[in-house]
Formats: structure tokens, sequence, C-alpha cells
């Protein structure tokens, strides 16, 4: 809804019939802009808009409806470069009293009497859009917790979504970057589809091919043209996963695609164009890699142009109910004895709602109802790799387990080593013995423990047995 409102005001100005719209919010932060240049991101800064009655909507949170406008100073005594030109026709309608919907028809007329009533019906769409996604934030799906850093990531995604400058999640792992990057596409109302890329798991060489896609005949295989992932994503948004991954070799050319929206296709002449937003996520220091010569300054302000810091588990111990009465079906309809909520409360979740949400699913499968404080810390303490004490020659063990327990399948984070002699023999065994320890010595109940589906179990035993790494008693 929001982007067709947003095309719907872009068509008005293709017509002449509006000069220049934006949204702008409380804090006088621009979130979007289409029309005549405004020359900065803030109302303080920026020019080439109708300063006092911005300024005015500003302080009294008022709907603003202007003829003829001219010869206007700004509140805070700043020069503003359209003074003297004046403008025909200002509309200005708070949205939700946490954002403002700006339009003029510039300085050469005033708006008609049907252009009025168009924009007093966009002005309504959009505060009820603003509402209906504050209100979806809250629920199943959307940004659980009422802490204030979570409302205020609330508010920060809402104003992002409209906007279409590349945005950087930044957050330990497991705080939930993809959730929220889903969230913003979704609230965007970009009508092209969310693509994923995983940059850890692209090997070097096959970057470029893999985000660009490649045409027939570009290398030895290729027997046919192949969309990547940017193409694929036209219309809707890309989300580079652990884009410090992305290697230094390929950052000159994500970086020209970031600015321009060109890219070719490896074996490609012409370049093509694509309608994309992205968003990019990590989990290190950008600005340390960027210090080491690892990541591209450039690049680096680039993708950052909106940033979201998402907080961790840690720093927000009140949403703690709140996510566990979201997620409680994991739990499998049983009981919580009065110290469950002592235990979760204590704990400082080092894996944050990723580790929080694999503890209820495992409560679920393993303990009896209701489940109590020694139950629980159980649960926890196996699972919490970091607490254990691990013998120096079982490191590659504890890394294992650290990887399941981050939401990695079995097939990367033990079966890939291992087949790679990254990990020994004893040393999976030693993995399985455990799980199966946390499972009461049932193989299928492991599934869960290693992010693998009930369709793979006859996979996972062939592959236990095929290696000789059942367990002995």
């Amino acid at each position: 809804m929001v982007q067709r409102i947003k095309r719907k005001v872009q068509e008005m100005l293709d017509r002449k019939q509006v000069s220049m719209a934006m949204i702008y919010d409380r804090n006088g932060h621009v979130l979007w802009c289409h029309g005549r240049e405004i020359n900065g991101h803030s109302i303080d800064e920026a020019s080439g808009f109708c300063r006092t009655a911005v300024e005015e909507s500003l302080k009294y949170g008022t709907s603003i409806c202007r003829e003829t406008v001219s010869g206007y100073t700004s509140l805070k005594g700043i020069r503003n470069a359209d003074d003297s030109e004046g403008f025909g026709s200002v509309m200005i309608q708070p949205l939700d009293s946490s954002y403002f919907f700006y339009v003029d028809s510039g300085p050469k007329k005033e708006f008609s009497v049907e252009d009025r009533r168009a924009f007093q019906v966009i002005f309504e769409i959009m505060d009820e859009v603003v509402e209906h996604i504050r209100q979806s934030q809250r629920g199943v799906g959307g940004i659980t917790g009422e802490s204030p850093v979570i409302k205020d990531l609330r508010d920060q995604v809402l104003r992002f979504a409209v906007e279409d400058e590349p945005i950087l999640l930044t957050g330990e792992t497991g705080v939930g970057k993809n959730h929220v990057a889903k969230l913003i596409h979704r609230y965007s109302g970009r009508r092209g589809p969310f693509v994923v890329a995983h940059t850890p798991a692209i090997p070097e060489q096959l970057f470029e091919r893999e985000l660009f896609g490649h045409c027939r005949g570009a290398f030895t295989d290729a027997r046919s043209d192949r969309q990547g992932l940017v193409a694929g994503a036209r219309g809707g948004t890309l989300f580079l996963d652990e884009i410090t991954e992305v290697p230094v070799s390929f950052q000159a050319k994500l970086l020209r695609f970031i600015e321009s929206g060109n890219f070719r296709p490896l074996g490609e002449v012409q370049e093509k164009q694509s309608d994309v937003r992205v968003i990019s996520a990590t989990n290190r220091d950008v600005l340390r890699l960027v210090t080491e010569g690892r990541f591209r300054e450039d690049l680096y302000y680039r993708i950052q142009v909106l940033q979201i810091g998402i907080p961790p588990l840690r720093e927000r111990p009140q949403d703690i109910r709140h996510l566990v009465n979201t997620h409680q079906h994991f739990l499998k309809g049983k009981e919580l004895a009065p110290g469950f909520w002592d235990v979760m409360l204590r704990h400082d979740w080092p894996g944050n709602i990723r580790e929080l949400v694999t503890v209820l699913k495992r409560a679920g499968i393993l303990l009896q109802s209701p489940i109590n404080a020694e139950g629980i810390r159980l649960v926890i303490d196996h699972g919490c790799v970091r607490d254990k004490p691990v013998a120096a020659d079982n490191c590659r063990v504890k890394t294992a387990w650290r990887r399941l327990d981050e939401g990695e399948t079995f097939w990367e984070a033990v079966r890939k080593p291992f087949l790679e002699r990254e990990l020994n023999r004893p040393e999976v065994i030693e993995v399985i013995e455990r799980a199966l320890r946390l499972s009461r010595g049932r193989y299928r109940n492991i599934l869960e423990l290693f992010n693998l589906s009930a369709e793979e179990y006859k996979r996972f035993m062939n592959f236990v047995h095929q290696h000789r790494l059942r367990p002995t008693a």
C-alpha cells in the first residue's frame, strides 16, 4: 500500500500537478522525497520547501493547507533558498502523530479543488496504513517486546520502510536481523520478492555469477542463461546477509551496482537495470574491517545510509516474558512451574532470540509438564556451549555445538567439517553422543537439536552407519 501511494504521488508529479512531495518524522528527518531536489536529509539542513509550514507542523502537529505562500522566513532564522519564489499551494498532513506527508505545487500555480480532494484521500489512507503497521508490529510475526529499545526499533523499522536508501542492520548473532529485514520489506509495499544472499555460503569465485547471473557460453558448463539473485529480486528487496563476508575482489562491483542499479551478467555485453532495495546485515565491527583493509570504505558508507542497531536480549530482559509467550507453541501445551521464570530471567542469553527459541523447542521435546526450574536449567546448560567446561583438545566439538546453536544444520556444522577432515571421527561421535543424552537416547529426537527435518532422518542414519559414528553403549 505504501509503495502504491508513492507511485500515485509520482504519477501526479509527472503530470506536473505536484512539484515536490516528501515524508518526514517528528524529529525532522526526511525519510522520502520525490520531485525537486531538497539538498539534505533533515529539515534543519535542507532547503527547497516551505520551511515555515514544515516547522509549524512540527511545532503544533496539525495539518496545513495554504495557497499562494510567499515571503516567509524560517522560525529558526535559517534562510530558505526558495523564499523569493513562494509556492502556489502547500499541504501537510500528520500521519499517526509521528510522521508528516508534505506536498506543494511549486511557484507557478495552485492545486485545483480535485487535487486537494485527491491528496486528502491519500493522506487518510496513508494514516490508516501507518496505524495498521503499528498494530501488526506488536502481534505475532512483528517485533515482540515492550522495552524502550524495542519501541524505538519499531519506530525505526516503520520510518525506514518508506525509504528507498540502503539499510545496514547490525547486532549479535541471533538477535533477529533477518526477521527485521523481512519486516522492512513487507511494510515497504514493494511488489517484488524478498531475496536472501547468504554470503558466507557463496564461494569467492562464484560471487559474481550468483549475484548477477550468467549467459549461455559464459564458461564451459554454461549451457543456458541463468538469472542471478539481483535479477530475481527485481521490484523487491535483496538482503545481503553477513555483508562483511563479501570478498574484497567483488566489493567494487557490488558498490557500483548499489550506487547505479546497473549490473552485467557474466558473459553479457550489455548492462541491465534492476529496481532493487538493498538491505545488509552483519554481526561484526565493520569499521575495524575497513581499518584492516578487509572491507572497502566507500562500500561501507554506501550500505549504511540508514542504519539500525538491534539490541541483544540481555539488554532487554523485560521482553523475555513476551518472547516466551509469543513462542509458547514450541512447549507443546506444557504448563510452567513458578521457578521456570526465575531461571529464564537470570540467564543472559548469549545466543539471543535464536537461543531462546531453541531452548523452548528442546524443552517441549525433552521435559514433562509442568516445566520447573531444574528442568529448564538443565536444557539451558546443555545447550549453552559457552558455559560447559571443554577440554582443550575438544575445542572443535565446542565449535560444532556453537554453530548448531546458531541455527546451522548438522550437514553444515558437523558433516562438512568431518568430510573435510576438520573434525575427526571421535569428535563427531562425541557430538552425537551428547545429543543422545539430551534426547534420552532417541535418534529421532536429536533431529531437532541438529536443525534437521523429520524427512532427513533416513539420510542422517545412513550417514551415521556409513561412517561408523554410532556411539557405543
